[in-house]
């Protein structure tokens, strides 16, 4: 919890500076591309977040590596957390990062849960129902849970709607039990 907090007030400090420059969309960008590669390049994970490197060497891995990709606040902010010692918030910062930018575009985001992947007519019949309350810019991320058996969980903001087939037959069951 502490470093969600934390990593919230990164996240703030760089988007604060990322929109003086005009660029947060561009180092929204960037930081996908970093986050994925921590995600999915376990040795790259390692050197990054481990002690077997010093400070210098983990800042020397990233200029290496993102330097000439990356612009220079991107790079610059990296380096400084891992001058703090803040690396393995990395994941909690990028995501961090990417909702305060997508609550600047004034874009909602929806987590939808199915048990099968939905399709997009799914999708846009779902964000057709859900723009009359929260507008029509909806990012959906979607995930299957086949353990939900049918229907759908969605998440937006801090509300929860589950239509989901097995809540339905737990709702049942304890109406049964009383």
């Amino acid at each position: 919890m502490i470093s969600q907090k934390a990593a919230g007030r990164y996240a703030q400090a760089l988007f604060d500076a990322a929109q003086e420059q005009a660029l947060c969309a561009v180092i929204d960008g960037e930081l996908a591309v970093f986050g994925r590669e921590l995600a999915e390049n376990s040795q790259f994970c390692t050197l990054l977040t481990g002690r077997a490197l010093s400070i210098e060497e983990k800042q020397g891995l990233i200029r290496a590596v993102f330097g000439e990709q990356v612009e220079s606040l991107t790079l610059n902010f990296l380096c400084l957390v891992i001058d703090e010692k803040r690396e393995r918030w990395l994941p909690d910062i990028i995501e961090a990062y990417h909702q305060l930018c997508i609550a600047a575009q004034g874009i909602c985001q929806v987590r939808l849960t199915t048990p099968r992947p939905a399709d997009a007519d799914f999708q846009q019949a779902l964000a057709a129902l859900l723009a009359k309350d929260y507008g029509d810019k909806l990012e959906f991320l979607c995930d299957v849970d086949p353990a939900l058996l049918g229907g759908a969980v969605v998440k937006i903001k801090d509300q929860v709607i589950d239509l989901s087939l097995h809540k339905q037959f737990q709702m049942i069951r304890e109406e049964m039990l009383k």
